[in-house]
């Protein structure tokens, strides 16, 4: 069969289906490359994108971010993280939304002992605890007639301290005139 065709036009047909092959490779490489791009574009950059998007969210205070559950894989399991943490962040903004209200019966758990927040939130709802509770017995002690009561202060730090300290002042200077004319009346 290929005796039937001359060299020269034997070596043209190679030459061109050489050519067309190398075309149609070429075409192949870039649809496998814009395939490659499309497929790194939704798996990749996508979710990539929108926890951006969510960190940037956050960062400025908003909590209620949703993310869209993802694959398996590693941005995947980072996505899952994010959504963790943003729970957790909302979690403890509904403590502290509590506890600004004054509602010091919440309970903060807390996720490990390196739980920074969650440790601080416990320590803030443990001293407003106290407080209220000095506070309550100074509170019951004046209505008893007993106003030499005074509340603890060791037990406080800072302005809670310093909360208690003012009060057990106030009392104090309160007190003083009327112990001072009780004195006078009992001379009489």
């Amino acid at each position: 069969i290929l005796a039937a065709y001359p060299q020269t036009d034997m070596s043209e047909m190679l030459s061109e289906m050489r050519t067309t092959m190398y075309a149609a490779g070429i075409v192949l490489i870039i649809s496998l490359g814009l395939l490659s791009a499309l497929l790194v574009s939704r798996t990749i950059v996508r979710p990539v994108k929108k926890l951006m998007e969510a960190a940037e969210e956050l960062a400025i205070g908003h909590v209620d971010i949703e993310l869209p559950k993802t694959s398996e894989d590693e941005i995947g399991r980072l996505g899952k993280a994010f959504s963790e943490m943003a729970e957790r962040i909302r979690g403890r903004a509904a403590v502290a939304s509590q506890i600004a209200k004054g509602d010091v019966s919440v309970q903060v758990i807390t996720e490990s002992p390196r739980d920074t927040l969650g440790v601080a939130l416990g320590q803030a709802v443990g001293n407003l605890r106290g407080l209220v509770e000095e506070m309550t017995t100074l509170s019951a002690s004046a209505v008893e007639g007993k106003l030499s009561t005074r509340g603890d202060a060791s037990r406080f730090e800072g302005g809670y301290h310093d909360i208690i300290q003012g009060v057990n002042t106030t009392l104090d200077a309160l007190i003083r005139p009327v112990e001072d004319s009780a004195a006078i009346l009992s001379k009489m």
